[in-house]
């Protein structure tokens, strides 16, 4: 990025210097939520803003980098190092990946670095009310020392606990996947895989009424996207056939210059992570009543932004739509429960939670918004034959196809990405932590660590884990990157309580606090002023 692309200019400028001229502390949270480039620019812009042209400071107008943040007196940054990066982008809290790199993104995470002078780390969390949880979660992330023996160090107790909630473990092989010959002696023998008595006990769980596991209200979370769009249609069709709803599937529509046949289109359909399809899903399902996920900016006034909940109201259906079906109740249609939409809706008319205001529909609900499909772009990559042929087949190229996608973006309000349940708690939860083949081992680290912090106990008529990785990955301790910057800051923070302890000494024994209205001299103001100085210092 540009510094020239951050600078703001004529009214905007002058806007912006009288509304920041009078701020002296800012705080910025959940810093770690966001890229690095975004802390570059905020840092860049707002020393342009109150050390640029016309402000009186003296700074170089075409190096606004001299003065990070307007050299505002005093900020404080909250951040999680235990917090899932940005989708495609690295933490702010790692390492940059050169000391010498002219990246934005490196760029951000030296500047995040360079401005920290104080640190303090909160450990507490009001979430988990079993102990077994907590020590789960103190195991992985804790660092283990030279030389230290890293098996062993989850207690029994609490391994069993998370058995109990396991439904099934990685690299286990389903009966299905067994050869002939093997199904046939274990049928013989009457006897049953483990995998096969787990997974029947927790069908059992899912459908006893008194279970929580089996309500509406559910949470459903996975690490690969492939594995939440299979969960989303099918809590989709659960929640509906609960409630006794028609579930009406709404598909993309997806445009290109290049000419395709059918089979190519509907492989764009079948596109399952939405982040490589144009943030849009290719098979939308949805039904009146059902709540539903925003994922777009529409209004930030009204709050109905990326992330806002509310509930499905009606579908405003397109005028060539054939709705014939509706009168007949013998049709296909009305006796298997869902039909697959043949024109695009113009739109779905949603009740947001985040709404209060009025705004004009006469449909019972004054807070109805209508949620229209927007167009995204996006690249379809495919295999294009050529007119060379090796003996058994044509030789294939790679193509990529610019497409342009049409598709009302809402999602159900409770299964998502671990990604995306960062910062919730999920009292009741379907945990599915499959690896994807492409996934670092840190990456999938903090998935992990990050989708069972989410579940306040390890409970198991209330958490649900499916393809559980070994006892040893939670033994083996947090990522190297993560592990270094660890140290960083707690080398940071053991300086930051020595000098406060010094300071709570020192004004304890030379400055008492004065009555109102009186002022009293340290006897030794040069110790005072040096302490203060450092402890204001940006």
């Amino acid at each position: 990025m540009g510094v020239d692309r951050l600078k703001p200019e004529g009214a905007l400028l002058q806007r912006l210097r009288g509304e920041w001229q009078v701020v002296q502390s800012m705080l910025l949270e959940e810093l770690s939520m966001g890229p690095p480039l975004w802390f570059l620019a905020l840092g860049v812009r707002l020393g342009y803003v109150l050390h640029g042209v016309g402000s009186g400071r003296g700074i170089d107008p075409d190096n606004p980098m001299q003065a990070f943040f307007g050299a505002i007196e005093l900020m404080r940054m909250n951040v999680d190092f235990l917090q899932l990066p940005p989708v495609r982008s690295p933490s702010i809290c790692m390492e940059p990946r050169s000391s010498c790199a002219l990246d934005g993104t490196s760029q951000g995470q030296r500047l995040f670095r360079h401005s920290l002078n104080w640190v303090i780390t909160l450990n507490g969390s009001e979430r988990f009310t079993d102990p077994h949880m907590k020590e789960l979660l103190r195991v992985m992330r804790l660092v283990p020392a030279r030389g230290e023996r890293r098996q062993g160090r989850l207690a029994d107790e609490v391994w069993d606990r998370v058995c109990r909630c396991t439904a099934t473990f990685a690299g286990e092989l389903p009966d299905a996947a067994l050869h002939k010959r093997a199904r046939e002696r274990r049928k013989e023998r009457g006897a049953t895989s483990e995998r096969a008595r787990r997974l029947r006990d927790a069908q059992k769980r899912l459908q006893d009424p008194k279970c929580p596991l089996s309500a509406v209200g559910r949470y459903e979370v996975a690490v690969q996207w492939e594995a939440v769009a299979r969960m989303m249609h099918q809590e989709i069709r659960r929640q509906a056939a609960i409630e006794n709803r028609m579930v009406f599937y709404i598909p993309a529509i997806d445009k290109c210059n290049k000419r395709l046949v059918r089979s190519d289109y509907e492989h764009m359909l079948r596109v399952a992570n939405y982040n490589n399809a144009g943030h849009a899903m290719g098979m939308l399902g949805v039904y009146e009543g059902m709540r539903v996920r925003l994922d777009a900016k529409m209004c930030a006034r009204l709050k109905v932004v990326q992330g806002a909940v509310g509930t499905v109201r009606h579908i405003e259906f397109h005028d060539e739509e054939d709705l014939t079906w509706v009168a007949d109740e013998g049709s296909k249609e009305n006796r298997q429960g869902y039909v697959v939409l043949k024109k695009m809706p113009r739109g779905i008319m949603v009740a947001f939670d985040s709404v209060d205001a009025k705004l004009g529909y006469d449909d019972g609900d004054s807070r109805l918004v209508l949620v229209a499909p927007p167009d995204q772009t996006w690249k379809w990559r495919t295999r294009d034959p050529t007119n060379v042929w090796d003996g058994c087949r044509w030789v294939t190229k790679p193509l990529e196809i610019a497409v342009t996608r049409y598709q009302i973006r809402l999602f159900p309000e409770k299964v998502m990405t671990t990604q995306a349940a960062q910062g919730r708690t999920c009292e009741t939860m379907l945990a599915h932590l499959g690896k994807s083949p492409r996934m670092s081992t840190a990456e999938y680290w903090f998935n992990v660590y990050v989708m069972l912090s989410r579940a306040p106990a390890l409970d198991p008529d209330r958490l649900m884990l499916f393809d559980l990785p070994p006892r040893e990955f939670f033994e083996e301790g947090p990522p190297a990157a993560l592990v270094n910057a660890m140290r960083d800051l707690e080398d940071l923070e053991t300086r930051t309580r020595a000098f406060a302890r010094q300071v709570r000494e020192y004004m304890a024994r030379y400055h008492r606090w004065p009555e109102p209205g009186t002022r009293t001299r340290p006897e030794k103001p040069e110790d005072v002023s040096s302490y203060l100085a450092v402890s204001y210092t940006h």
